[in-house]
């Protein structure tokens, strides 16, 4: 039987990762389209074509003469062509070498080119976290890894590849706040689960929370930390902050059964049973396997006989309405965050508005 076309394209695309890119392994947070890695691999195949077979061994062996700052400045389109078509560690040698001798000014007199950015794709690309994060720790590169672009790339990249306590580490360097770097640094706090961990995302969360907006997200990895760290009421706290949501009405549920609050889980089920009814969305309302477990176990605890058992007929209710699902919450908190590039993709960028008026004439 034929391959579908779509199928077919996408395990091209995989044939053609590098080889120490294991897509199975990654817990990346943000979409490709977000990060404009999707982008940058296109330019690799736009800038391969135009180079030609023989054009990477020129671009290399007239950077290798390079030995002074003034010869790096003349080279520095070289050194951008270098980042779009570089493919190993070897390359990258001669492509840091060159850039530690370029002052940030003079990348900067580049137009519509975002050096640090785009060299952090290119590690993301080749998979190599460690290396960029090195990279960024060097005070001769930091200077062009600085802005709030370069910190979001290299933290995914670090995220993905599970180098948690090292994507804190670069988000103490960020000047600037940025939202998906805080929801980042408290995914990583989640992640790592421990007393000190847990005090750096309160830090986070209390220093920030009067003057910036948090993602719907980042409160839910702050929630279910507070959980595993035994501090229920803090979860439900900061959990009316967020607009609830199916995985929002789940960890709810986690955080109640970590109180012991036996009968406030059975009045929320019983809502989440009366929501079911509603045929038009069926989808409405979802508990997941592993927070059913949770209420489980302390249901049996705190109940009495009589009381769990209405309990089992609620549930037993509750998978009939379709309710219950294999999902857990884990694996939904993980989920990649489409961004806003993604929404446009889908329903169109938003209509900018500069007639208020007519606005107004059509509300009234």
């Amino acid at each position: 039987m034929a391959m579908p076309i779509r199928k077919y394209c996408n395990s091209l695309f995989i044939m053609k990762l590098p080889k120490y890119f294991n897509k199975n392994d990654r817990r990346q947070l943000f979409s490709e389209a977000d990060l404009k890695l999707d982008r940058f691999q296109r330019q690799r195949v736009f800038k391969k074509d135009e180079l030609g077979v023989t054009g990477k061994n020129t671009i290399l062996k007239k950077l290798e003469c390079v030995q002074t700052s003034t010869d790096a400045k003349s080279n520095v389109y070289s050194l951008i062509d270098l980042i779009h078509i570089a493919e190993n560690k070897e390359d990258l040698h001669i492509l840091k070498r060159v850039t530690q001798m370029i002052c940030k000014s003079d990348i900067n007199t580049i137009e519509n080119f975002s050096f640090g950015a785009s060299l952090l794709r290119l590690y993301y690309y080749l998979g190599l976290p460690i290396e960029a994060y090195e990279m960024y720790k060097d005070p001769a590169c930091h200077e062009f890894l600085s802005d709030n672009t370069c910190h979001r790339i290299l933290m995914d990249m670090l995220y993905c590849h599970k180098y948690y306590n090292e994507t804190l580490d670069v988000f103490r360097g960020l000047k600037n706040f940025n939202i998906d770097c805080v929801t980042l640094a408290l995914a990583s706090c989640y992640h790592i689960n421990t007393e000190e961990s847990f005090l750096k995302a309160h830090s986070i969360v209390k220093n920030n929370k009067e003057e910036h907006v948090f993602s719907r997200r980042a409160l839910l990895f702050y929630s279910m930390l507070c959980i595993r760290q035994n501090k229920p009421d803090q979860a439900l706290q900061i959990l009316t902050l967020v607009k609830e949501n199916n995985l929002s009405k789940n960890i709810k549920l986690m955080a109640l059964a970590k109180s012991g609050q036996g009968r406030q889980i059975m009045e929320v089920l019983e809502t989440i049973k009366d929501l079911s009814e509603n045929v038009e969305m069926p989808l409405l309302c979802r508990i997941y396997s592993d927070t059913m477990t949770d209420l489980e176990q302390v249901l049996k605890e705190k109940l009495r006989p009589k009381e769990f058992a209405n309990f089992c007929f609620l549930q037993e209710d509750l998978s009939d309405r379709a309710v219950l699902s294999r999902q857990t919450v884990s694996n939904l908190l993980e989920r990649i965050i489409p961004g806003n590039i993604e929404y446009w993709r889908r329903g169109g960028k938003q209509k900018v508005i500069r007639d208020f008026s007519s606005v107004s004439a059509e509300a009234t």
